[in-house]
């Protein structure tokens, strides 16, 4: 089921706190699979976390089919895939090439 929540002005701030209070919050959730990972597999790069992420999103998007209502998901992926075919970050280091 897809959710259309629209929130009139003020009543933003409201619904995270009341969120907040009962769930992790997105960003809290983010922090301890990150932490997770670093402590699995400490030499992942912040490239192959951005490939992952982008990967996941993707396949995700079946599930959860607000996540590419605006096909941000796939200008996302365009974005890295571009930059790995265009070399623009270097695959084993991450680095971006200059």
């Amino acid at each position: 089921m897809e959710n259309n929540a629209r929130f009139k002005a003020g009543e933003v701030e409201k619904q995270i706190e009341v969120v907040d209070q009962e769930t992790p919050s997105p960003s809290q959730r983010a922090k301890f699979v990150l932490d997770l990972l670093k402590q699995h597999a400490p030499n992942l790069t912040n490239w192959d976390l951005i490939c992952f992420s982008v990967e996941y999103l993707g396949s995700q998007s079946i599930v959860y089919p607000w996540l590419n209502r605006e096909k941000e998901v796939i200008k996302i992926s365009r974005l890295v895939y571009t930059a790995h075919y265009a070399r623009q970050v270097e695959p084993d280091t991450g680095v971006p090439n200059q």
